[in-house]
């Protein structure tokens, strides 16, 4: 496997490690592990609110005055049966997210259900449990190839699919060190890990040093799509003379970091991407 796959090198040394499968995705960076639950959570929502384009308001619901949640305000009032008999189109019935601390509708919770069975292979309830207990597994466990023609090679096959290019993925790895990496002092281009904007994934950082004690936290000196807001000054502390300015991306203005006095950027609200 090439050494740039560090995420999926390290999944199987800790597979090798004879590790349980809960041990080795705890080794994954958490930002990581968040965007795989939120991308669950947002499956099953989707699913559930693909089914209720029917649902009229019932006893237990959670609801609000029609555009209040577009507005930025007003917060969900569960609907008892005298609500019930007062609502009219000017509501809207609000689906949660699955999580931990949520109360599902009781005329709905069905429906999460099959929904988290059929697309997860897990029980709604998984997602309640504070121990991380879910793995998922795949369904599909036998596939079935093509192999090549009688007089053909492997590469004859590869090159017979005009959307597949063997070689691209090599020659984005080189021009990237060529041309956004610079050489430390044995001449060797290399980088801890590419930072991307949580918000739109953008990269925001191709070269970058890990924080030596917060693994969730990186330094650089230069950095990508991003701007420098100085027209606030930041400190840490109230007698601090050290001051920082906030780094956001460019794409979507979502705060990803700090930079000092010294031209220094600090990057910690970012998705780390090693492949």
């Amino acid at each position: 496997m090439p050494r740039r796959y560090h995420l999926e090198r390290g999944l199987l040394l800790s597979l090798a490690k004879k590790l349980t499968p809960e041990e080795t995705l705890q080794n994954l960076p958490r930002q990581l592990l968040m965007l795989y639950v939120k991308s669950a959570q947002s499956l099953l929502f989707n699913e559930v609110l693909s089914q209720c384009s029917a649902h009229r308001p019932a006893v237990g619901d959670w609801a609000v005055p029609r555009g209040a949640m577009r507005g930025g305000h007003g917060a969900p009032t569960q609907l008892t049966e005298e609500c019930v008999a007062r609502v009219d189109g000017s509501w809207e019935v609000v689906l949660p997210l699955p999580g931990s601390t949520i109360h599902y509708p009781p005329g709905l919770r069905g429906l999460y259900e099959a929904a988290s069975e059929k697309l997860l292979g897990i029980p709604l309830e998984a997602f309640h449990s504070r121990k991380p207990g879910v793995v998922l597994r795949p369904h599909v466990l036998q596939w079935n190839g093509t192999g090549p023609k009688e007089g053909q090679g492997d590469r004859d096959v590869l090159e017979a699919d005009p959307l597949h290019d063997p070689e691209a993925d090599d020659e984005d790895q080189k021009w990237v060190e060529d041309q956004l990496l610079q050489p430390d002092q044995s001449n060797v281009r290399s980088t801890d890990a590419v930072l991307n904007c949580p918000g739109c994934f953008t990269p925001v950082c191709y070269q970058c040093q890990r924080h030596e004690r917060y693994s969730n936290q990186w330094r650089a000196s230069d950095v990508r799509n991003c701007t420098v807001d100085r027209s606030i000054a930041l400190s840490m502390a109230k007698d601090d003379p050290s001051k920082y300015y906030a780094v956001r991306c460019e794409t979507c203005k979502a705060d990803v970091g700090l930079l000092d006095m010294d031209g220094i950027f600090h990057l910690f609200h970012v998705l780390e991407s090693l492949a």
